[in-house]
């Protein structure tokens, strides 16, 4: 057992970029079936436009969402993490497969066809689910660099999606035809088959490091730790029975026993025994999930509907690609500049809080441009720069609070911290988009005064 566990907190492990590099990976696939439903809206809405698939896709994608999430963060692990995760992303593989042959059925049996990609938006849904929370549950167990470098996956996954589409549309589907669809389709969801491939193959590398090994195992040393502690504590108890007298040399016996099997402890575990594990594991990460659900909240409750209904330099058919675009470039920066922070609740607090004036000046942007009728080309800078801060400071506090969650908490609690910080992540950005309704709303009603 000793030897164990020595060699468990070894030193001597290899870190490498090409470890940082599947985190990544891990990231990118985390979002990947999602950012995929969103890039193809198009070709959604040219085979089932009367689905309305820019509003209904994604809110099937979320419809069991939530509930899986809720379910895998308050369940004790079914299955071993490694396998969660690799079925979970041979069936998100099986799916993109399906789903555009599935809409092309819409074309000799349309209610099948339909009732089909329905049924298979719901599945992807489910399949993200286990995937956001597999992965953030995985990865909060490691050193905070590999928590960014997965939280940069999921923003690089929303820049790959948006210019593979942009390829589609330049290259492939110049005419708008059927035959253009269906062979941008292929390309499309095929590429995105091919990264998932990967990802699986970079799953079993870490699995199978040394690196990976030991943070890990670490979850299982402290399991072991405790056991052989209850352990050597009974016979140091049975030795020293017959001892009465607390003399000097016995009270320095005792404390160094109590020290060698790891008696003291720096720090309280939440025991997952205890009936009440789950309200303190919340109460233990408030902060964390606080912060990543008000942070979604306000990014959604502006974007990207509300950016798309702008006046943009006047563009018109890549207006959505190019504020896709600039959203996912600038929201993978401010994921990636937190590596050289360190997670601090008081600074999320101030980020976070702050990014609620955006909303307001997104709306002064827009009553300007109407009723003050100052030109477009100024009104789309100021555009521009709001989105900028906007999906920086996005990407940068989700970095915060991905990396804040692991460190409230400790031991196997950590994965949990995760799984909780991507269930409010999810319900923070519903939120938002329902929130979305009242500030086109507003929207609209200022533009009702453009007349006068």
């Amino acid at each position: 057992m000793e030897k164990k566990i020595n060699q468990l907190n070894s030193s001597n492990i290899n870190d490498s970029k090409l470890i940082s590099y599947c985190f990544g990976l891990f990231g990118i696939a985390s979002l990947l079936a999602w950012n995929a439903i969103i890039a193809q809206i198009p070709f959604f809405s040219y085979y089932l436009g009367s689905l309305n698939p820019s509003v209904s896709f994604p809110l099937l994608n979320k419809l069991f969402n939530i509930p899986l999430q809720f379910i895998l963060l308050i369940k004790k692990k079914l299955f071993p993490l490694k396998f969660q995760l690799i079925i979970s992303i041979i069936i998100s593989i099986i799916c993109l497969i399906s789903l555009p042959c599935f809409v092309f059925l819409s074309e000799t049996n349309k209610n099948l066809g339909m009732t089909a990609t329905i049924i298979l938006i719901l599945i992807m849904g489910l399949i993200n689910a286990s995937l956001q929370n597999g992965f953030l549950s995985l990865t909060s167990h490691f050193p905070l660099d590999k928590i960014v470098f997965y939280s940069t996956g999921q923003g690089i996954s929303g820049i790959i999606m948006a210019l593979l589409e942009l390829v589609v549309l330049f290259y492939v589907n110049t005419g708008n035809t059927d035959e253009d669809f269906k062979y941008g389709a292929f390309i499309f969801f095929g590429i995105s088959v091919l990264i998932l491939l990967f990802v699986i193959f970079a799953l079993i590398f870490l699995f199978n490091s040394n690196y990976g090994k030991y943070y890990l195992n670490n979850e299982n040393k402290n399991k072991e730790i405790n056991k052989d502690n209850s352990n050597n504590l009974n016979i140091a108890n049975n030795e020293n029975s017959n001892d009465n007298i607390n003399t000097d040399e016995n009270i320095s016996i005792k404390v160094y026993q109590m020290e060698k099997v790891n008696i003291i402890k720096p720090k309280i575990e939440i025991k997952q025994e205890k009936k009440y594990w789950f309200f303190e594991l919340i109460y233990s990460v408030k902060d964390a999930i606080f912060l990543i659900w008000f942070n979604f909240f306000i990014t959604f409750s502006i974007y990207p509907s509300v950016y798309i209904g702008q006046n943009l330099f006047s563009t018109g058919k890549f207006k959505t690609n190019i504020i896709i675009l600039i959203f996912c470039f600038c929201n993978t920066f401010g994921r990636f500049i937190m590596k050289y922070f360190r997670p601090n609740k008081h600074l999320g607090y101030k980020i976070i809080l702050g990014r609620a004036v955006l909303v307001i000046l997104l709306i002064f942007n827009h009553y300007c441009n109407i009723i003050i009728k100052i030109s477009t080309y100024a009104t789309s800078i100021f555009l521009i720069v709001n989105l900028i801060f906007l999906s920086g400071t996005n990407g940068f506090d989700s970095s915060l609070c991905f990396g804040l969650a692991p460190t409230l908490v400790k031991g196997e609690y950590k994965g949990k911290a995760g799984s909780a910080v991507s269930l409010f992540q999810v319900i923070g950005g519903v939120c938002g988009s329902s929130f979305a309704f009242v500030t086109q709303k507003i929207i609209r009603t200022i533009s009702k005064y453009k007349e006068y």
